[in-house]
């Protein structure tokens, strides 16, 4: 069964459920936090919904390496912060928090998760983060809507079928900001490399940063595995590949596997990767 086709149904499924039980999709309470849920996006209600599935490991994972790694927890940083189910467990961590989502509606959602969490200690920021201050297209996917985007170079039939709306949104830098963050998160579907070349002056300061990798959105934005790695090995000498990596390796060696895993695992496949100072 093709690609298409299995999302095309995911959209027909999501869309009959959610209407025959709005109520249930629309707020889920767990021991991480309560959240309001963005409309039709029952994928991400199924994603919280079990606390025994992979979101809520990752989660712990990370939270055991910064409580290790950052000798201080003063500042943290999430790009791409959606509603808010990374953030807000992280937040109660550090002192100060800053997130940045770039979806006016789930940016909505969020600050009303905020407040439903009692979480005092954030800002947020409705644009986008990027490598230099502008104004950039972007897509909203309303069935996935963690999916939402900057369009990639080489447009994919999936942008359709998942319902994408493409609005203006405007763009900024983290280095702007002039803050030195301990730690930092970044999930923007695709521009990662952008994001990386802003953040050369905060890299200095991060001790863990956590990001994904998409062989697809490399491919679709004409870049490829080092291009993803070129600005992060200036600052960032260790890497684990989460659910592949048995131990934090060396660039070369992160690179070695990871073009093992391109051939093995599929491209639509995303992997979460943990950089470390040393």
């Amino acid at each position: 069964m093709s690609i298409y086709l299995i999302l095309y149904i995911k959209v027909i499924y999501s869309n009959v459920i959610y209407n025959l039980n709005k109520s249930k999709y629309s707020k889920i309470e767990t021991k991480k936090g309560i959240f309001n849920l963005p409309p039709k996006d029952i994928f991400f209600y199924r994603r919280l919904e079990n606390e025994k599935n992979d979101h809520y490991k990752f989660l712990s994972f990370i939270n055991k390496i910064y409580n290790k790694e950052c000798s201080n927890k003063n500042n943290s940083i999430i790009i791409g912060a959606h509603i808010g189910s990374f953030l807000i467990p992280i937040s109660k961590d550090f002192d100060k928090n800053y997130a940045f989502e770039a979806n006016p509606g789930t940016f909505k959602i969020l600050n009303e998760n905020l407040k439903l969490n009692n979480i005092n200690n954030v800002l947020t920021y409705n644009v986008g983060v990027d490598d230099k201050q502008s104004k950039r297209k972007f897509l909203i996917n309303k069935i996935n809507t963690g999916g939402s985007k900057f369009p990639l170079k080489n447009k994919s039939l999936t942008l359709n079928i998942d319902q994408s709306k493409e609005i203006e949104i405007e763009t900024t830098i983290v280095d702007n900001l002039n803050i030195k963050f301990d730690f930092a998160l970044i999930d923007v579907e695709g521009n990662e490399i952008n994001v990386f070349k802003g953040m050369q002056k905060s890299f200095k300061d991060i001790q863990v940063l956590v990001t994904e990798l998409s062989f697809n959105h490399l491919e679709k934005n004409n870049q490829n595995i080092e291009d993803f790695f070129k600005y992060l090995s200036v600052s960032f000498s260790k890497y684990y590949i989460y659910n592949y990596s048995n131990k934090f390796k060396n660039i070369e060696e992160t690179l070695n596997l990871l073009y093992s895993l391109k051939t093995k695992i599929h491209k639509y496949s995303s992997l979460d990767i943990i950089a470390l100072k040393n």
